[in-house]
């Protein structure tokens, strides 16, 4: 596979050309036409001064991106290195949120994926929306765009051209029945006499609905000011609720990717086995799956390449109780080591199923991590 430094070399020359054309300079081309069609009407609002304008405000990142992709040089080149290109859009961090030209608030960034000699890059012409740094940043690595500018509450699924789900952390996943269940939770807390109900629905809110959505901030380091002082509520919440050590517990993460399973393996053992989230455990893996509405019987399987898991398992496991939630067991928050040996500890889950018909260890879609708190 070619350095993506030396795969960028060859389209940097294109978008400079590009930058030369007319209707670009002029602003024409990067405005916003009619339903998007670049050959649509533009209205005289619609359309930047200039192209510094075009390329710097917030608003035209869809045109500008548009204009790009399907300019004549920009096709040449994919067409001779056998390459391939499309829009793809983001929700953005909270930080890079801007005033459209029109005056509207603007959530989410849409730039070009490229796959070229098996790298996947971003072709991204206006990033310089978001400030000064940003500024020359035209060719990224799709990692590292993602991580820097994707907000950790994205919906937008984005695929590489073979219909693979890219993505670097955990997929979006949510408690089951949130709406149902939160009534239930509530009063099921009401024997916990140290907390008054404002502060329990604050709880049922977190482990219904919060702490996924908080935990893929803590993963892509995206925390501001006003998550860490909901964590320090929500810790100082939980102190009043019961401890306890249990054994078996389980607790299962679901990722769009095997490659995106074993980069979280990789920074957790990077990190020296220190959790890099909050978890919630379940006396099974049936009732954590069920927890988290997902299917039982779409993890360990040869056969389902589409979604890939990771299974920890707990031989003994210390934290607070969260049995007020139906298939709840216990919650361990994010910062805390767990014993384990990773050469014996993590492996294939396929290694727990009986052996293949010509007598080789089954490779499936889940790891599993075996350790004790």
């Amino acid at each position: 596979m070619e350095n993506i430094n030396l795969v960028a070399k060859n389209y940097i020359n294109v978008v400079k050309a590009w930058k030369k054309r007319a209707d670009v300079q002029n602003g024409t081309s990067l405005g916003y036409h009619k339903d998007q069609d670049p050959n649509g009407e533009l209205e005289i609002q619609d359309k930047p001064k200039g192209i510094g304008d075009g390329l710097s405000t917030t608003g035209w990142c869809v045109s500008a991106s548009q204009s790009l992709l399907y300019d004549n040089v920009f096709q040449t080149i994919l067409k001779s290195r056998g390459a391939n290109a499309k829009l793809v859009s983001i929700d953005i961090k909270e930080q890079y949120y801007g005033q459209v030209y029109n005056g509207s608030q603007n959530k989410w960034h849409t730039a070009i994926l490229v796959k070229d000699s098996d790298v996947l890059m971003i072709v991204d012409p206006t990033c310089a929306q978001f400030g000064n740094y940003f500024v020359g940043k035209l060719i990224w690595d799709f990692e590292t765009w993602e991580k820097t500018l994707r907000s950790a509450e994205d919906k937008h699924i984005i695929t590489d051209f073979s219909g693979n789900v890219l993505a670097t952390g955990p997929a979006n996943i949510n408690v089951s029945n949130t709406f149902l269940d939160s009534a239930n939770v509530v009063n099921s807390m009401h024997d916990i006499t140290t907390i008054n109900d404002v502060e329990r629905n604050v709880l049922a809110d977190f482990f219904l609905n919060k702490i996924e959505p908080l935990n893929k901030k803590i993963l892509i380091g995206n925390l501001n000011s006003f998550d860490f002082k909901y964590m320090d509520n929500v810790n100082t919440l939980m102190k009043n609720l019961r401890f306890a050590s249990t054994k078996e517990q389980y607790y299962i993460m679901s990722f769009a990717n095997k490659a995106g399973a074993v980069q979280w393996i990789e920074k957790f053992a990077k990190n020296d086995y220190i959790l890099p989230q909050y978890i919630t455990t379940s006396p099974t893996l049936k009732d954590n799956c069920d927890y988290f509405g997902i299917d039982m019987n779409d993890v360990n399987t040869e056969s389902l390449k589409s979604k890939f898991f990771i299974v920890i398992k707990f031989s003994e496991c210390s934290g607070v109780k969260i049995d007020f939630i139906k298939y709840g067991g216990i919650c361990i928050p994010y910062g805390i080591k767990l014993e384990l040996n990773p050469k014996e500890d993590i492996y294939n889950a396929g290694k727990d199923l009986s052996l293949n018909n010509i007598g080789e260890v089954t490779k499936t879609n889940t790891i599993m991590i075996n350790c004790k708190l």
